[in-house]
């Protein structure tokens, strides 16, 4: 019946979307033994001044209510793809709850994070670069999407791995020209030049810039997870696979379009799961693979039959993320 409703968009599907979505922030206002104030491990230029920022109002609830308001833009920033592209026929709701239930359920990471900025001007690169195609000429869509991937980077170091997302998009959507290529990676760059720019205006020294970015990479974040993570990522890893056997299942009923928008998707978070067990990168860049996980979730439920076995599917998967929340709060 849940299910059936955030299918319908009816009210009881909103308002369960909403108490599920408002129930797992909950949890990052609340001082859970005082994870609310870890360091990330990823690096950043500018995301430190952000968090000091907010740290000077003394209190963990700010991170709390800024980490819950990032989730409710991601959750903007994909209704609005969703809508724009047509990719499913599913409503606002469903992101809510899915969001939520695939990046909220696992207490350690709700803080507030740089790859959380990231992955919004992520999402919004992916606007030129899902317009491109088609497209006898992209090179203004490359630039455009590359300046957005740029200005993640000046979040997250982790973002670097957009270069990546790129590559992606030029083996799946069309064949690209040198020249936009080109043009995607000068929109990389371009943030980061007015960033070394206007610091080097205020302060008169770049060392600092130069010394931080070689401190973050002469680090290995060797993937060592502790009893929590395994059962998290545990958890997922079932779940995704069953995911990916009903898109796999789904995949001859896409168009075109469809077919090669979730394929790069799912690029996506194969390259962010790689980059985040690896010794590379820290564990914390699984948060950018929530919206290309969000959105093959989506997918997946929007298009089951519906049923007593959908709705029994759907329980169980809202049932074993209610469980971990709990279970990891009843712990802390």
């Amino acid at each position: 019946m849940i299910l059936k409703s955030l299918k319908d968009n009816s009210l009881l599907g909103i308002a369960f979307a909403i108490v599920v979505f408002v129930g797992f922030a909950c949890s990052a206002v609340m001082p859970y033994g005082g994870w609310m104030w870890i360091v990330p491990q990823s690096g950043s230029l500018i995301f430190d001044d952000i968090r000091n920022f907010l740290g000077s109002f003394g209190t963990p609830i700010v991170l709390g209510i800024c980490f819950v308001l990032l989730n409710i833009v991601e959750v903007m920033v994909m209704s609005s793809l969703n809508a724009r592209f047509e990719l499913t026929r599913a409503k606002g709701a469903f992101f809510f709850i899915m969001t939520a239930l695939a990046g909220m359920c696992y207490i350690p990471y709700n803080v507030l994070l740089p790859e959380q900025f990231a992955a919004v001007f992520i999402m919004l690169g992916l606007f030129p670069i899902l317009d491109s195609n088609g497209k006898d000429v992209a090179v203004y869509n490359l630039f455009d999407a590359g300046l957005c991937f740029g200005i993640a980077v000046l979040f997250c170091f982790n973002a670097v791995i957009t270069l990546l997302f790129g590559i992606a998009a030029f083996a799946i959507f069309r064949p690209y020209r040198t020249n936009e290529i080109l043009m995607m990676i000068l929109g990389i760059i371009t943030p980061v030049l007015f960033y070394f720019a206007i610091y080097f205006l205020v302060n008169d020294d770049l060392m600092p810039v130069f010394e931080n970015i070689a401190e973050e990479f002469s680090i290995r974040h060797v993937f060592n997870p502790e009893h929590n993570d395994m059962l998290f990522l545990g958890s997922a890893s079932v779940w995704l696979v069953i995911t990916g056997v009903g898109m796999g299942s789904m995949y001859t009923t896409f168009n075109v379009f469809e077919a090669r928008v979730f394929k790069f998707m799912f690029m996506i978070f194969l390259i962010t799961a790689v980059a985040a067990l690896s010794p590379f990168f820290s564990i914390e860049t699984l948060r950018l693979a929530l919206f290309p996980v969000t959105f093959m979730l989506v997918k997946f439920y929007y298009e089951l039959r519906r049923g007593f076995w959908s709705e029994l599917i759907f329980a169980i998967f809202i049932i074993a993320a209610v469980g971990l929340h709990i279970y990891l709060a009843v712990q802390s």
